[in-house]
C-alpha cells in the first residue's frame, strides 16, 4: 500500500486543508519558501547596516526529517499546536479531539511491502502523504523555538524551509557552534543535523557570500543534474517544459543581485535548453516573452545595473503576488468541499486537463448558489505496482 492510493488519503487531504492555512499564518515570519527569500532578507539586513566584515552565514539541515520522527513526537507537537492556535477548540466545526483521532488513525494505518513482507511505518509519513510536510513543519516550529528567540533578540536572520535552515551571526564561530549545541544537539539528541558555517554558503538554490560586507548572491546549481539535465524549480509544476525557461529566468533575477551574474545565468539557461534538444526558435521566443513581460526591450546586450534593479524589483513584486495568491487559495480551500479526480496523465497533459476541468466546472455551476462551496481537483495517480496495467 502506498499513501497516495491508500484508503485514508482523503482524510489526510481534508485535515491538511483545515490545518495548513493556520500553520501558514503562525509560521510566516520564520518561513523561507526558496533560496531567494533568504537573499531578499539578507539584502534588507545589509541595508540596515547589519552585514559586517565578520558576519557569518550558517545553514542547518535536519537529516531524514520526514521519516525519522516517531509518531508520538509528531502527535505531541500537533496537540500543542492545536491548543495554542485553534480558537474555540474547533476548525470549521471539527473539534481538536476529532482532528487528533483522525490523524492518529492515518498514521497508524501506513503500510508498505518489502521483500514480500508487509510492514507498518511507525516513524514519519510515507511519500505522497499530504500530511507529511505539515506534521514535520509543526514539530520543527517548536524544535527551533530557543534558537529563534536568541537570533531575533540579536536582530539576526532566521528562516526555515522544511528541513533547511538559514541564519546570520555577528559574533564568533565558536559562540555560534555553542548556541547550536545548546539549543539543538542537547535538547534533541536523536535528530541528526548537518551544519555549514562561513562567509560563503549554499542555501537551497542560492549561493550566498560576502567579502568585506559586500553581498553577492548567485544560483546554486545541482551539479548531480545540471548542466546535463534541465533545472528543477521548486515552485514550478514538474514536467511543465513550455514555461520552464521563464521560471528559470525569474529564479535568476530573484537570486542574482548583480546584473552581470544574471546575464551569465541567462546564457547558461540558453545553452542548457539547447543541449537538451530545444530549438533556437523555441528558446528565443520564450526569452523574448520573459523580457517583454517585465518591460525590457533590448535583452541581448548587457544593460545598466539600475535598469536591471528596476526589472528585478518588478519580478520580486510579481513573485510576492504569486505567493499571496497561493496563501489565499489555501484559506479558500479550508472552507471548501473538494472532489478529487485521479488521472494517470502527467506533466503538461495533466496540467491542461486540470485547467479544462476547472473551467468546465466553473462555467457549469457558477450560477447555482448550492455549488458555491464545492470545487474539484484533478491529481496524478501513478500505477502501482508500476509494471501493472
Amino acid at each position: 500500500m502506498v499513501c497516495c492510493l491508500g484508503p485514508t488519503i482523503d482524510i489526510s487531504r481534508y485535515i491538511n486543508r483545515l490545518l495548513q492555512p493556520i500553520y501558514d499564518q503562525v509560521a510566516r515570519s520564520t518561513t523561507f519558501f526558496k533560496g531567494s527569500n533568504a537573499v531578499h532578507a539578507l539584502e534588507n539586513y545589509a541595508k540596515q547596516g547589519r552585514l559586517q566584515c565578520n558576519t557569518l552565514f550558517a545553514t542547518v539541515h535536519v537529516n531524514d526529517l520526514c521519516t525519522i520522527l516517531p509518531h508520538e513526537l509528531l502527535m505531541e507537537a500537533l496537540q500543542r499546536f492545536l491548543n495554542d492556535y485553534v480558537q474555540d477548540g474547533k476548525i470549521q466545526g471539527v473539534t481538536i479531539d476529532t482532528i487528533i483521532k483522525l490523524i492518529r488513525f492515518v498514521l497508524q494505518t501506513q503500510y508498505f511491502i518489502f521483500n514480500n513482507k508487509i510492514y507498518r511505518q511507525i516513524k514519519g509519513c510515507g511519500s505522497g502523504q499530504p500530511l507529511n510536510h505539515l506534521l514535520a513543519n509543526i514539530y520543527m516550529l517548536y524544535w527551533q523555538e530557543d534558537l529563534v528567540k536568541t537570533l531575533v533578540n540579536q536582530n539576526e536572520i532566521f528562516g526555515r524551509c522544511l528541513d533547511e535552515m538559514f541564519l546570520t551571526w555577528n559574533k564568533s564561530k565558536r559562540e555560534l557552534q555553542s548556541l547550536l549545541k545548546t539549543t539543538i544537539h542537547e535538547n534533541f539528541p536523536k535528530l541528526s543535523i548537518t551544519t555549514s558555517i562561513g562567509k560563503k554558503v549554499n542555501y537551497l538554490d542560492a549561493q550566498i557570500s560576502h567579502i568585506n560586507s559586500q553581498l553577492r548572491t548567485t544560483i546554486n546549481h545541482d551539479q548531480d543534474i545540471e548542466p546535463r539535465g534541465l533545472p528543477f524549480i521548486s515552485d514550478h509544476p514538474p514536467l511543465m517544459y513550455s514555461t520552464l525557461i521563464k521560471a528559470c529566468l525569474i529564479r535568476a533575477a530573484l537570486v542574482c543581485s548583480k546584473e552581470s551574474d544574471f546575464h551569465d545565468e541567462r546564457r547558461d539557461i540558453l545553452v542548457t535548453f539547447f543541449k537538451n534538444g530545444y530549438s533556437i526558435e523555441f528558446i528565443r521566443n520564450n526569452v523574448m516573452e520573459f523580457f517583454r513581460e517585465f518591460h525590457i526591450s533590448d535583452w541581448r546586450s548587457l544593460f545598466k545595473q539600475n535598469i536591471y534593479d528596476n526589472m528585478r524589483q518588478e519580478i520580486i513584486e510579481y513573485d510576492q503576488q504569486r505567493l499571496e495568491k497561493k496563501m489565499k487559495q489555501r484559506e479558500k480551500e479550508q472552507n471548501e468541499v473538494i472532489f478529487y479526480i485521479t488521472s494517470h496523465l502527467d506533466g503538461e497533459e495533466l496540467y491542461n486537463f486540470q485547467q479544462d476541468m476547472k473551467r468546465e466546472w466553473k462555467d457549469g455551476v457558477k450560477n447555482d448558489p448550492q455549488f458555491n462551496n464545492i470545487n474539484i481537483e484533478v491529481i496524478h495517480q501513478s500505477k502501482y505496482p508500476p509494471n501493472t496495467k
